[in-house]
């Protein structure tokens, strides 16, 4: 995190016990760090809150750091559901969001991101916002039946839009940065959403279901 980002951070994104408890417990137990930075999530916090949102599904949960973060955005009887087909990661979540004070809006489900999105698609759900934090290879057919599950002026939310700044860079070619390229033209060319990339941490795509 740079001064900038620091300083940011330290204003409007201060993390409380909970989620530092979050954060010191994903590193004790050897997970990736590739949690949002807690910049990114209080502007996906604040979207969320600012739309209105009741109904949030997440695509990768890691600890459940973010969800977190979702769940406090939402008003009292929202709910976000949110996926990973780690049983360990959701189990994870499932323990270290118990006793915040939105743990009842918090729901972890174990199985393949794809699976459970075409299951909501075939059962007419819809959803406030989808946010997709997971990998970055599938994110084009992600976003495709996202899209038929946003309600009208919902969102899609998607991090690590920037890619370390990659996706600008045409040298690099390798399949997840080409993902990412092929899921932002996928939005910008599309007449259903109203898009932009926000530039906080490594880069948050916001498109408006129209």
């Amino acid at each position: 995190m740079g001064p900038a980002e620091a300083f940011v951070a330290g204003l409007f994104a201060s993390e409380d016990a909970h989620l530092l408890r979050l954060r010191a417990t994903m590193e004790a137990e050897g997970l990736p760090a590739i949690q949002l930075p807690a910049t990114t999530a209080r502007a996906l916090q604040l979207l969320l809150s600012l739309a209105g949102c009741r109904r949030v599904l997440e695509i990768g949960t890691l600890a459940g750091y973010s969800a977190l973060w979702i769940a406090r955005a939402l008003p009292d009887g929202g709910q976000v559901v949110s996926i990973d087909r780690d049983p360990s990661r959701t189990g994870l979540a499932r323990r270290l969001t118990a006793s915040t004070e939105v743990s009842d809006r918090l729901e972890f489900r174990t199985g393949e991101a794809m699976d459970i999105l075409e299951a909501e698609r075939e059962k007419g759900a819809h959803w406030d916002a989808v946010f997709l934090d997971a990998d970055k290879e599938d994110l084009p057919r992600y976003v495709a039946i996202a899209r038929d599950l946003l309600l009208a002026g919902g969102l899609l939310l998607v991090d690590n839009a920037l890619w370390k700044g990659q996706v600008a860079d045409p040298g690099v070619e390798d399949q997840a940065t080409e993902a990412i390229r092929e899921m932002l033209r996928q939005v910008a060319s599309d007449s259903g959403f109203d898009a932009t990339i926000l530039t906080v941490g490594d880069g948050l795509l916001v498109a408006r279901r129209r």
